[in-house]
């Protein structure tokens, strides 16, 4: 950090510092080394106990199930880990992560103090989510499901109010995310409004599509690819998704402040006569608007769909990708009928300011109904017959108002 306030001080260029990179203990549940039994077998600290017994009901569900309330269990009070939790390797993981945390808080604490720029510690996530007890398939970047099979003991959604208590002075928690439970862990590390950030990802198309979602409805601070720096620009997905996800930067950053709402999806990429892996829509509604978003209909390949939806002012709409059809419904009890007004094509003319331009008006067979297309950029699904049924997708960025009667 000394270095770091010498060199970087007066230009910013690193904006935060992840402490360590993906704490705690490969191999076992839980260190054996003979001071660490020595702690094991000592009173829990009252401290823990008092923290768990006032805040266990505002704990992530994770923690809940594994870890019963301590007031539930014998006497809580001068017992030992397994006593007060019971011996198991949910216990060894507390016990761990308990350490780790404080380990971590004593380097952040000490580097703030020298310069004092955001600091979080990242996980490397089981391979169990717990939401529907089915363990990923692919346990390659995962390891396993149990404490030592994983990092036993670092901020996982487990142990994750553990992490807070223990060391606050991290800004916050990061999952790294390889997982095919994407959804549910943005979801779940957004526990108690926690900054959210994606420090490692798949950097394949299957990752990339999935910085609209993380960013558009999670509000994620930055959605980071492991190893992009292997890959070759022309050939990385993530270059043209970053290059678009530039152009609507500002846009994103003003709705955010303003409290305006923003909604990402995805659909991945599927081989002909295989089955479409996505789920058949997203759905939300945004300023009495019920707004469903499908994969875009195609005669070729399923090609991947991706995207975001800013919510401009009144019946105004920015949608930004390209792979997906947007239909809006009003949700007036009274409404009989809903389509689409108008529809800009807009392309950024300044990145700085993220000031658009209309680049073309899209009505007729663009807009049908209540829906719109916003089309891929592979030809080859747009079909090749006398008529072009799916218009190129152009900039991938539209200004949408629709209306009912």
């Amino acid at each position: 950090m000394t270095h770091l306030k010498k060199v970087d001080g007066q230009h910013g260029t690193v904006i935060m510092v992840q402490v360590q990179n993906e704490c705690g203990l490969m191999g076992d549940s839980r260190d054996r080394h003979p001071d660490s039994e020595q702690l094991f077998k000592a009173a829990v600290p009252e401290t823990l106990l008092n923290h768990i017994r006032s805040q266990y009901d505002n704990f992530t569900p994770f923690f809940r199930q594994n870890y019963p309330h301590p007031g539930q269990v014998g006497r809580a009070s001068a017992a030992d880990w397994g006593s007060v939790f019971g011996n198991s390797l949910n216990t060894d993981e507390l016990f761990m992560a308990y350490h780790f945390a404080a380990y971590l808080e004593h380097m952040t604490v000490a580097g703030k103090a020298i310069y004092n720029i955001p600091m979080f510690a990242n996980a490397w996530l089981r391979a169990q989510l717990g939401l529907d007890s089915s363990p990923v398939p692919d346990t390659l970047f995962t390891g396993g499901h149990k404490p030592g099979e994983y990092p036993s003991g670092g901020p996982i959604e487990t142990v994750m109010d553990i992490w807070r208590f223990r060391a606050p002075s991290l800004d916050f928690l990061a999952p790294d995310i390889y997982h095919a439970q994407y959804e549910d862990l943005c979801d779940a590390w957004q526990h108690r409004k926690q900054p959210f950030f994606i420090p490692e990802q798949r950097h394949d198309l299957h990752g990339a599509i999935r910085l609209w979602y993380a960013i558009g409805t999670h509000g994620a601070m930055g959605v980071s690819p492991f190893g992009i720096d292997s890959d070759h620009p022309s050939t990385s997905p993530f270059t043209r998704h970053y290059a678009l996800l530039r152009d609507v930067s500002q846009e994103i950053l003003k709705a955010r402040k303003d409290g305006r709402r923003t909604f990402g999806f995805f659909f991945d990429q599927y081989a002909p006569g295989t089955i479409d892996p996505s789920r058949p829509s997203w759905n939300t509604s945004i300023e009495g608007w019920d707004i469903t978003v499908e994969r875009e209909p195609s005669f070729g390949p399923g090609e991947a769909g991706f995207g975001l939806i800013i919510h401009l002012h009144g019946n105004r709409f920015l949608l930004v990708g390209q792979g997906f059809t947007v239909k809006f419904k009003s949700t007036d009890p009274l409404s009989q009928f809903s389509g689409i007004l108008e529809f800009l094509e807009k392309e950024v003319v300044n990145h700085t300011t993220g000031e658009m331009r209309t680049r073309r008006i899209l009505n007729g067979d663009e807009a049908t109904g209540n829906s719109f297309k916003m089309p891929s950029s592979d030809a080859n699904t747009r079909g090749n017959g006398q008529v072009l049924i799916f218009i190129a997708a152009g900039t991938s960025i539209a200004e949408a108002e629709p209306f009912y009667v």
